[in-house]
């Protein structure tokens, strides 16, 4: 652990979530229940702005709470499995 980690540890709740979230690994978005554009777009191996036109366009279930865009994980995987091969 280096001094920038330290200094994370010390700093407050919001601060530490919002430097955590940019580099959110695919792994560590399968452990949540909510997910940013960001995660989601890893999980789909897409890039961020295809999930957020997807979710406009009504083919991504997501919810808006206030301006931002959130995912439900298991939403999304039971989205994924009931597509059929023509619709990927």
């Amino acid at each position: 652990m280096n001094e920038t980690d330290d200094a994370l540890d010390d700093a407050p709740t919001t601060l530490w979530t919002r430097r955590r979230r940019a580099g959110t690994t695919v792994a560590e978005a399968n452990d949540r229940d909510v997910l940013t554009a960001d995660e989601v777009a890893g999980i789909l191996r897409v890039d961020r702005k295809t999930v957020y036109d997807a979710a406009g366009r009504g083919q991504l279930p997501h919810r808006r709470i206030g301006k931002r865009m959130v995912f439900s994980r298991a939403a999304l995987l039971d989205w994924l499995a009931c597509k059929g091969p023509s619709e990927r």
